[in-house]
């Protein structure tokens, strides 16, 4: 549908207009706050033979109050569990709880502590290689904050038990190996040869 100067905007909503029409800039008052969380707004746009085109626009409100801050993580994999320890806060004293989460597993872990909190988790039967784990802190708002730490998995070594015959014999066993054939050999009795006693 093409645009034409005889297009209007409308919002739909008492108090708010809309300027231009190609191009157009709407101002939505949306009276008293509205609460957090996701919201639609929709556009009518007519034109002078009465066609409209309907466009929805979907807009978040923020809840209130501030995020909190993750201060501090110290990160940690020993055997087979993975610890990150660390500190939050936040300004509206009102932080609710802190999860740590690993990029590529499912689930979140909860934490024990907020402000000063300790994760764990078991990393038996994960794959070696490369991890990013990432500590996620939560108020009671909604408003949460994020830092990630890095950790590696090693590969386990293998371990092969060979048997006798695959053995390498170096020169100083073979050597070792001859003289005792030649000690035996010198204190064996010759047949038919009497030994006299004296």
């Amino acid at each position: 549908m093409k645009t034409s100067s005889a297009w209007s905007w409308w919002v739909g909503i008492a108090g708010s207009a809309c300027t231009g029409t190609s191009t157009s800039t709407c101002i939505v008052d949306l009276g008293t706050a509205p609460p957090a969380g996701e919201h639609v707004v929709s556009l009518i746009a007519t034109d002078a033979k009465e066609h409209t085109a309907l466009l929805e626009v979907t807009y978040s409100v923020p809840p209130p109050g501030s995020a909190p801050v993750i201060d501090t993580q110290t990160a940690s994999h020993s055997g087979s569990t993975f610890k990150v320890t660390g500190t939050a806060h936040d300004v509206d004293n009102d932080l609710n709880k802190v999860e740590l989460a690993v990029v590529g597993i499912a689930g979140a872990t909860a934490c024990t502590g907020t402000a000063s909190y300790s994760c764990s988790l078991s990393t038996t039967g994960w794959a070696a290689g490369s991890y990013t784990a990432t500590v996620i802190a939560f108020d009671v708002d909604g408003h949460a904050a994020s830092a990630d730490v890095g950790f590696t998995i090693a590969a386990k070594a293998t371990c092969v038990t060979a048997k006798n015959s695959a053995h390498h014999w170096g020169p100083g066993a073979l050597r070792r190996v001859l003289y005792d054939q030649r000690v035996r050999q010198r204190h064996q009795p010759v047949p038919g040869l009497r030994h006299r006693v004296v």
